[in-house]
């Protein structure tokens, strides 16, 4: 099963990042997709009638939250432990969604980097969630 949002197909293991058209929602999300639901599944993820209630404050003529369909996505965040949030397909602004492609790998040339700072900026790499290593 997958949606269509702004000529994108979001499948399961889709990542994705976007905002919302919920005005008092500031947050870029970025996850990966984990299940394409409904209200009742939604609502057992997230506050969905809550949430739902902020958007038609600014977005009436909505649909009812039971009848929309809904993405779950994995949260990936700098560094913060991740969750599943349920957003519903038509509160996604569509034009800020981007599909993110993700690599097996990259591999950088660090120039110039004394010998001491080689593992702190390793570390850095590791708390920010990464898998690294270096190779001389």
């Amino acid at each position: 099963m997958s949606v269509i949002i702004n000529g994108h197909e979001i499948d399961i293991g889709t990542n994705i990042k976007f905002s919302t058209i919920n005005t008092y929602d500031n947050v870029v999300w970025i996850g990966v997709v984990t299940g394409i639901v409904d209200y009742g599944i939604a609502k057992m993820i997230t506050d969905i009638d809550k949430y739902h209630a902020e958007v038609l404050k600014d977005t009436p003529g909505l649909d009812p939250a039971d009848t929309l369909q809904y993405i779950v996505i994995e949260t990936v965040d700098d560094g913060s432990p991740s969750r599943k949030v349920a957003f519903a397909v038509d509160w996604i602004e569509e034009t800020s969604l981007e599909v993110i492609t993700v690599t097996d790998s990259a591999d950088f040339r660090v120039f110039n980097i004394p010998e001491t700072e080689i593992q702190n900026l390793l570390n850095t790499l590791l708390e920010a969630g990464y898998k690294a290593s270096f190779i001389g």
